[in-house]
């Protein structure tokens, strides 16, 4: 694995919040702050594919808006919940 090596400026505080993080629990702050950014890759990526699956279904099902996604799930939750009243 090859590596390339940057420098980040951080507020103070942060920046203290992140060592303290990173000695608790990491080691290094290098290894605190690479597992942060693959952490909030792999988030990002399944956003998009959650985002991309839900316009497919909405494609497929004729939902024109998102306000009428919305709706249709509040009306199944409502529609599932019946059964604990």
């Amino acid at each position: 694995m090859s590596v390339k090596t940057f420098n980040v400026s951080f507020p103070t505080a942060l920046a203290n919040q992140v060592d303290i993080k990173a000695k608790e629990q990491f080691g290094s702050r290098s290894d605190f702050l690479r597992f942060a950014a693959l952490k909030y890759l792999r988030e990002e990526q399944e956003f998009e594919e959650l985002m991309s699956y839900g316009k497919q279904i909405g494609k497929e099902t004729g939902y024109k808006s998102e306000k009428n996604v919305a709706r249709c799930i509040s009306q199944r939750r409502k529609q599932k919940r019946n059964w604990i009243s």
